[in-house]
């Protein structure tokens, strides 16, 4: 039954990581101290609230809003 468990936790880490994607971001020395103290007060990474903050802002434009800027991001 251990290895059952082991097999299928390890087979869902290797699906977890071939639907991300990474990315090094550079901050400023400011950014990342606010950044690092809201991931410890929300009991997270800090990579993972960066990628929450960047999903969020990124669902929050209307689609044509995406079609009609030259935003590299969209």
């Amino acid at each position: 039954m251990r290895i059952v468990k082991n097999y299928l936790l390890m087979h869902w880490l290797d699906l977890m990581n071939t639907e991300r994607k990474k990315m090094n971001i550079r901050f400023t020395d400011e950014i990342h101290k606010a950044l690092v103290e809201r991931a410890n007060r929300e009991d997270k990474s800090a990579a993972a609230l960066v990628s929450e903050l960047i999903t969020a802002f990124l669902n929050r434009e209307e689609p044509n809003d995406r079609k009609e800027t030259s935003c590299k991001l969209c």
